[in-house]
């Protein structure tokens, strides 16, 4: 996960204190009061008094909001402080760094970068409001930063996202008009997705905005990425519009969803067999470092078949999203396997990239043989976890058809001198390999 930004320690939560038992019975519903940060940054220098600017700019244009003329003055409406804040290495203040603002940099030009990272002040402005006014308020709040980031020449750093955008772009990212009443939760969220051992946990930032819980999902497989950043932003977005689950057992309806863009995008990556409830157990997340200063809600996916933590959440991809899996009836000709020789010659290559460690978000899978109750052969993909020499461990990628006692998700153990071919799915959503996969498609397309 990408390291925080210093500006993270002006960021502060009020919360009622509460007793565990109430928690896990309370309905997860808006906490507040509410208190928000930005930060401008500047490439190098601001254009004229930004405090004044601010100021002037809120009482003329937002008349909800309370100027507050200090950071820690209390208001019981919607208010906002602005103030000046000198940027000093020494005690951590420093803008985005140029390495960062390659994944977190919204709009930003390489000059405009460079030019920050000479900048010796910045701007934070804390936004104080009630549970009650959230979505409201975080819809003003975007204005206010837009509008003063384009008057002083100022980036603005949503210290919750952990993104820097351009007046334009956070235009283009958060100021779209809202559905039913409700904003799109992807546009004001992240999801940041990181190898946690050998597996990957997923977190969303920003859902403190609107006094409501982070998500996070442990322990899932790279090839289950998009599936489960999906089923984050279907959560996020039924809190955001008033779902108010407890803890424990949750029947997760997505076809209630009422924002449209939200649930097509659902709709868009089911498959045959898709069922629209998910089966969820909702528990208290236990924090890792980076972690969002935010009360966070674990998705688990306990109440689907399977005997691992994998071949569960393998049986809940393929209910709540739909299943692909076919079986090819085919007999290897000469082509397949001069395909399958080419990919074994890469096999020593890939195993040394593999474990001198594959870029995030690449998933390596291995072609193997598995033996069926009636003597034959069914090749299946392997999610690859660990590859020492020639044993390989890792889940498997498929549903057997004739392999009693094995599931998708199981975790399985592989030669390999038996591994058939490969495919190595690259972060930008490209792939190499699967040469035998092609040649299978000519013959069944008749070629």
């Amino acid at each position: 996960m990408a390291a925080a930004s210093a500006a993270l320690l002006l960021v502060q939560v009020a919360a009622s204190a509460a007793s565990a038992d109430t928690i896990n019975k309370s309905p997860i519903t808006p906490v507040g009061p509410i208190q928000i940060s930005y930060l401008l940054h500047f490439a190098p220098e601001p254009r004229g008094d930004v405090v004044k600017q601010g100021q002037a700019l809120v009482r003329s244009r937002f008349p909800t909001l309370k100027v507050l003329s200090k950071s820690d003055e209390r208001a019981a409406v919607p208010a906002v402080f602005i103030g000046m804040l000198d940027l000093k290495p020494a005690e951590g203040f420093v803008p985005p760094s140029i390495e960062s603002l390659k994944y977190f940099g919204r709009g930003l030009s390489r000059e405009q970068a460079e030019a920050m990272q000479k900048s010796k002040v910045a701007t934070v402005v804390t936004f104080s409001y009630g549970a009650a006014e959230a979505v409201a308020t975080v819809r003003v709040a975007n204005e206010v930063m837009k509008d003063l980031a384009s008057s002083t020449a100022g980036l603005i750093w949503d210290d919750e996202t952990r993104e820097l955008f351009t007046p334009a772009a956070l235009v283009e990212k958060r100021m779209s008009p809202p559905d039913h009443g409700f904003p799109d939760v992807r546009d004001h969220i992240t999801i940041h997705a990181y190898k946690n051992g050998e597996y990957i946990r997923a977190i969303s930032l920003g859902m403190r905005k609107f006094g409501l819980p982070d998500i996070v999902v442990n322990e899932f497989s790279w090839s289950l990425n998009d599936q489960m950043g999906n089923t984050i932003n279907l959560f996020a977005q039924s809190l955001l519009e008033g779902a108010a689950p407890a803890l424990g057992v949750y029947d997760f309806d997505v076809t209630k969803l009422k924002h449209d863009a939200v649930r097509a995008v659902y709709e868009g990556h089911l498959l045959d067999d898709s069922h629209t409830v998910a089966k969820l157990m909702l528990t208290n997340a236990k924090t890792d470092d980076g972690d969002p200063d935010n009360r966070l809600l674990e998705l688990r996916f306990d109440r689907y078949a399977g005997k691992t933590v994998h071949e569960k959440h393998a049986e809940f991809a393929s209910s709540f999203y739909g299943s692909a899996d076919d079986v090819a009836r085919i007999k290897h000709n000469r082509a397949i396997e001069a395909a399958s020789a080419r990919a074994r010659e890469k096999l020593p290559a890939l195993r040394t990239q593999f474990n001198a460690g594959l870029q995030p978000g690449e998933t390596l899978l291995l072609k193997a043989p598995f033996e069926t109750a009636h003597g034959g052969t069914e090749w299946m993909w392997v999610e690859v976890s660990t590859w020492k020499g020639g044993a390989i461990i890792g889940l498997l990628g498929n549903e057997p058809d004739d392999v009693p006692g094995l599931h998708a998700g199981a975790t399985v153990k592989v030669s390999e001198k038996d591994v058939f071919d490969y495919i190595r799915y690259k972060a930008d959503g490209s792939a190499e390999g699967n040469e035998t996969g092609k040649e299978i498609e000519k013959i069944q397309k008749g070629q």
